[in-house]
C-alpha cells in the first residue's frame, strides 16, 4: 500500500492495512470456514502448522503468495474446498 493510501486507511479507521502481497516472512490474517486464523509464511524447514507457521510451498502458503488484502481464494484441500478471504498482511 502506498503511503497516501495508507494514510487514508488510517483516517477511515480501517483495520485492513495492506503492506503489499504475502511473501516469505509475512504474517497473514485470513478468514477460513468462518474462523479468523493467522499464519506466518516461512521456508519448508521452519514450518509448524499447529503454531500457524506454514511453508510457502504448502498448498495454502502457495495460494496466499502474490495476493492482496480482501482477495478471496477457493482452495481444494483433500476432498473439500475451502473459501479463504485475506483480511490483513503484515
Amino acid at each position: 500500500m502506498k503511503l497516501p493510501a495508507c494514510r487514508d486507511a488510517v483516517r477511515r479507521g480501517s483495520n485492513n492495512l495492506n503492506y503489499g502481497s504475502p511473501e516469505l516472512g509475512s504474517r497473514v490474517e485470513v478468514e477460513m470456514d468462518g474462523q479468523i486464523k493467522n499464519f506466518l509464511i516461512l521456508g519448508s524447514e521452519e514450518t509448524n502448522p499447529s503454531k500457524g507457521i506454514i511453508s510457502h510451498h504448502s498448498p495454502l502458503g502457495a495460494a496466499l503468495l502474490g495476493r492482496q488484502a480482501d482477495d478471496e481464494i477457493n482452495l481444494k484441500l483433500a476432498n473439500r474446498w475451502l473459501k479463504i478471504r485475506i483480511i490483513k498482511i503484515n
